[in-house]
């Protein structure tokens, strides 16, 4: 049985065809990989599918209930408690109110989210709000499941689990469809794996294998981030805090599982979400008011932190701030864009990029203002190889004489220690 057929389906943005027409036939119990590159239209093809955009050319015929679990949960998110939010499409559907809550819970259950229906939405990780869709879409019985670069958003306990379900729904028919940047994480589920380019879809390509990234412990003098224990509430816990000092040049790797407060921690180095108790001072040897201007973020959710009209104005604003001339700041942000494929891009809106090219975007927007101690939260998300090769090459060229933490629910090669949250403390090697 064929759950969706696309037949000569395409796109047209600012005049030009995303792809060449796509045709594409899914049957039931069939898990499809479309691996592309970042902002090839991945996330506009699953959203044609799911028939929340008309294409400008072609058809889609859907035989059953579509879900659909995008990129960045938190646009997607309706209500603000977790109950209610897997409750939407139940409500759409008119099930009667006693009979909701056992599909609700059952739905929580199966994605590993044993939460209180009453907690609020903007209480969870990044991680969390994914397999918190993925719930709100499964307690609806879709027979076809769109899934947005979920394995970026899921630490490994979180994806084995997701592997688990999808296993169960494959062997009852439901259909998937998953949009990656990585395909071996799906290599024992996939049917089909298309890479989908300006060419339409096609046989995926080779990856050339690079060396394993390794890094030289530095030398370099401190960069003191905080003197004593602390601790940082996150929910109703609390999460313990060593005191914490970098070397200038020196990379820092803060992992832990979705939800453990990693996001939370650095908001609350400079002071953007809970309040750290204890002796915490950001860069005690400068003064309160020169601190942020010697420290860069960026948020896991970039459009969050993105403002200017154009791509490039994003990316000069920090250099003119800093007295440089409107020529100079233009021409290194053009270099830079360039080093990244987004000079073609320089002219639009910041809001109209991926997902990946928004992270790009706000990453070199504080990479030119040359911070003192730079946060990156999960800056890989939503980048494919070549973009994460060149944002590795652009951190080497920037962060001589800076400190960098980059948060991540995955191992990451070329960090020269290791913040690892456990138990409610972090601990440092």
């Amino acid at each position: 049985m064929t759950v969706m057929s696309v037949s000569q389906l395409n796109v047209i943005r600012n005049g030009v065809p995303l792809w060449r027409p796509i045709d594409l036939s899914i049957k039931a119990g069939e898990l499809i990989l479309l691996l592309g590159d970042t902002g090839t239209g991945k996330s506009t093809l699953l959203t044609a599918m799911a028939g929340l955009l008309k294409p400008d050319g072609g058809a889609i015929r859907c035989n059953g209930r579509c879900g659909l679990v995008l990129q960045d949960p938190c646009i997607q998110l309706i209500r603000d408690q977790i109950g209610p939010e897997v409750a939407v499409l139940l409500e759409c559907l008119q099930v009667q109110p006693e009979q909701m809550q056992a599909r609700v819970t059952a739905a929580l259950k199966l994605v590993d989210l044993d939460l209180p229906l009453d907690q609020p939405t903007q209480s969870l990780s990044q991680g969390q709000r994914y397999r918190l869709l993925i719930a709100a879409q499964l307690v609806a019985t879709p027979q076809l499941l769109l899934l947005d670069e979920p394995w970026a958003q899921m630490d490994d306990d979180s994806f084995i689990q997701l592997q688990q379900v999808l296993k169960t729904l494959l062997q009852q028919g439901v259909s998937v469809v998953v949009s990656e940047h990585q395909a071996e994480p799906w290599a024992a589920l996939a049917s089909q794996t298309h890479q989908l380019s300006a060419e339409g879809l096609n046989p995926p390509k080779a990856v050339s294998s690079k060396p394993i990234r390794s890094a030289q412990p530095s030398t370099a003098s401190l960069v003191k981030l905080s003197s004593g224990e602390c601790t940082l509430a996150v929910g109703q816990r609390k999460l313990s805090l060593p005191p914490l000092t970098l070397h200038q040049g020196e990379r820092a790797l803060l992992c832990g599982s979705n939800g453990c407060g990693k996001s939370t921690l650095l908001g609350a180095m400079l002071g953007l979400t809970a309040e750290i108790e204890g002796d915490f001072r950001l860069l005690p040897d400068l003064d309160r008011e020169s601190v942020k201007h010697h420290v860069g973020l960026v948020l896991q959710q970039p459009a969050k932190q993105l403002f200017a009209t154009t791509v490039l104005e994003e990316l000069c604003f920090s250099q003119l701030r800093q007295g440089i001339s409107a020529a100079a700041a233009e021409a290194e942000s053009m270099a830079l864009l360039a080093r990244l494929k987004l000079d073609n891009l320089a002219e639009r809106s910041p809001y109209t990029l991926s997902y990946g090219q928004q992270h790009l975007v706000a990453i070199s927007s504080q990479l030119l203002r040359k911070p003192q101690l730079l946060l990156l939260d999960d800056p890989f998300a939503g980048l494919d190889h070549h973009s994460t090769e060149v944002l590795w090459q652009l951190l080497d060229e920037h962060t001589d004489s800076c400190a960098t933490v980059i948060a991540s629910h995955r191992p990451i090669a070329g960090v020269h220690s290791h913040w690892q949250i456990e138990q409610d403390r972090l601990y440092v090697a």
